[in-house]
């Protein structure tokens, strides 16, 4: 039902969010944001915004960063796939 859906969209809300609160609080340990995919994003704009760095610097997230693309994009592709399979199934012509 709609709380449901409402629910799991703000509790996945957190994994958008936790590379912030780490870079909030500097006592927690730094290797704990890179666990989530938006670090991947975030990281490459805080070090060249804030410390001043170049493409090389931030050269091994963004790589890391279009992998987890590509993977998304095969899931993806995936899904896509076996949706008119199952919808077909469901609605015998």
């Amino acid at each position: 039902d709609m709380n449901m859906l409402m629910s799991v969209v703000k509790g996945g809300g957190i994994f958008l969010y936790a590379p912030g609160f780490v870079y909030m609080f500097p006592e927690i340990p730094q290797w704990i944001a890179r666990i989530f995919p938006t670090y991947y994003l975030i990281q490459p704009v805080m070090e060249i915004t804030q410390q001043g760095g170049t493409w090389a610097d931030v050269a091994p997230e963004l790589e890391v960063m279009v992998v987890f693309n590509v993977i998304l994009l095969a899931v993806i592709a995936i899904v896509v796939r076996r949706a008119p399979q199952t919808e077909g199934a469901l609605n015998p012509a």
